[in-house]
């Protein structure tokens, strides 16, 4: 059996929930002596766009489609780019798998799965955000409104400024004989085509047109999926309203390394201790961040301790980053920086409370596990995948999603109620392990490729 698994990012490069996960998975299959192999898109500088390097990854071969993303200036191609389309089958007319486990389809194509079932390949898909659904892959525009509903109209509105903004990087680089489409033509014929290129391009990204369009892709392909792994039934039933085939959806709980987490130290708190909140993972407004330090900033000092550990990502990091400090005035509350996931266990160690404070709804967010591997109580929106893990695991506590107040209630809960961490702190029942979930996967595949058509 020979698995091909398609990411968005993997390690090193990128170290995000969704590419951890599939790289815990690559290293359990490796070390079962089953051959795979990962795909994913990166940036090499020096190589040819679109083309392939391999890497070795901690022993994992590692298919590296080199993107450098200059072909978002149509909604179309940030999906369905047809030249990375041709790549995308090249790897599979090279590489033969039996199996295809796509965790994501940015950087390559969503036609993944019908290319690949056109070569009469199984496909399984887990899904970890709304990537099918939304452009922005969280279903909260910039102005932090959460779609409940998918509407065309708002779709539209919500991604107008960045595709006004990839039209006129496209514009400069055309005229600049940079681009693409402007290879080997002089500055006489760039000059001549620029104008009908560019009406083309407003008549084609205008009104919900592209939506649209994006939507039947997205529709089709999921049904071409023949199996579809849902980490929390949120997610599932959000799929299935939005018209995934239901027949085709299994829930399926992330499975988690818990050999990190094995020879954690004690976590070293003397009654009467200041209460340790932390936030893990990347520095975001959807994620919740500038909620959370406001929230903190009513709790008194000397009873509590609040560290950020994470870096942010986006368009201005940098500048979000110097944001996020000016919100803050309380001393106990520090900024830890970007970490390494390996060290995570260590990290937890010294945590008595994680706050995962998401706007958007989270479909199974990997610190919530990290969480209940280390007996370290939580504080989470109460909307999403986080409310069901809370309630699942029994380990923590909700608060309203987006409101400071109840937030900051819920954190002072553990400042007044000097039972509560003891509570919290031991979740009712274990997280699933890697090996688990590779059982369950290996059984998975094993029945699809038995119908396969020979």
């Amino acid at each position: 059996m020979k698995i091909l698994k398609v990411t968005h990012g993997f390690p090193p490069d990128q170290m995000a929930g969704a590419e951890i996960y599939a790289f815990n998975l690559a290293r359990e299959m490796k070390a079962r002596a089953l051959d795979i192999s990962v795909l994913s898109p990166a940036h090499r500088k020096g190589v040819p766009e679109y083309s392939v390097v391999e890497e070795i990854y901690q022993d994992l071969r590692v298919l590296r489609l080199n993107n450098n993303y200059t072909a978002l200036h149509a909604l179309d191609l940030s999906y369905a780019d047809p030249d990375l389309e041709a790549r995308f089958d090249e790897v599979l007319a090279s590489e033969k798998p039996d199996i295809i486990h796509l965790h994501h389809t940015i950087g390559t194509t969503a036609n993944s799965a019908t290319i690949a079932k056109a070569r009469g390949i199984p496909v399984v898909l887990t899904l970890h955000d709304f990537w099918f659904h939304c452009p922005r892959g969280q279903r909260m525009t910039p102005r932090r409104h959460l779609c409940k509903e998918v509407q065309p109209w708002r779709c539209a509105l919500c991604v107008a400024k960045k595709r006004g903004r990839y039209g006129f990087d496209w514009l400069h680089s055309f005229l600049a004989g940079t681009s693409r489409d402007a290879i080997g033509k002089n500055a006489l014929s760039r000059a001549v085509e620029v104008l009908p290129r560019l009406a083309g391009q407003v008549f084609r990204e205008a009104g919900t047109a592209p939506i649209k369009r994006r939507q039947r892709v997205m529709v089709k392909n999921l049904a071409a999926v023949d199996l579809i792994l849902a980490p929390s039934r949120f997610i599932a039933d959000e799929y299935i309203r939005q018209g995934a085939p239901a027949d085709r959806v299994v829930f399926s709980e992330y499975g988690m390394d818990h050999s990190r987490f094995e020879q954690m130290k004690t976590k070293a708190r003397k009654p009467g201790d200041p209460i340790r909140f932390a936030f893990t993972g990347t520095l975001l407004q959807t994620k919740g961040i500038e909620l959370l330090i406001k929230a903190f900033q009513g709790i008194p000092f000397g009873a509590a301790t609040l560290d950020l550990h994470g870096s942010a990502q986006g368009p201005d990091p940098l500048g979000y980053t110097v944001r996020l400090k000016s919100m803050n005035q309380h001393p106990g509350l520090r900024f830890r920086g970007r970490f390494d996931n390996l060290n995570i266990a260590e990290i937890m160690a010294e945590i008595d409370v994680l706050c995962v404070p998401s706007l958007w709804w989270e479909n199974a967010p990997l610190t919530l596990h990290e969480a209940a591997m280390s007996n370290t109580a939580v504080v989470t929106s109460g909307h999403g995948g986080m409310a069901e893990f809370v309630e699942r695991f029994g380990n923590g506590l909700t608060f309203e999603p987006g409101s400071e107040d109840s937030l900051a209630a819920t954190l002072r809960r553990f400042l007044d109620e000097p039972d509560l961490l003891s509570f919290c702190s031991t979740p009712k029942r274990p997280v699933r392990s890697v090996a688990e979930d590779v059982d369950g996967l290996v059984e998975h595949y094993q029945r699809l490729l038995s119908i396969r058509p020979s």
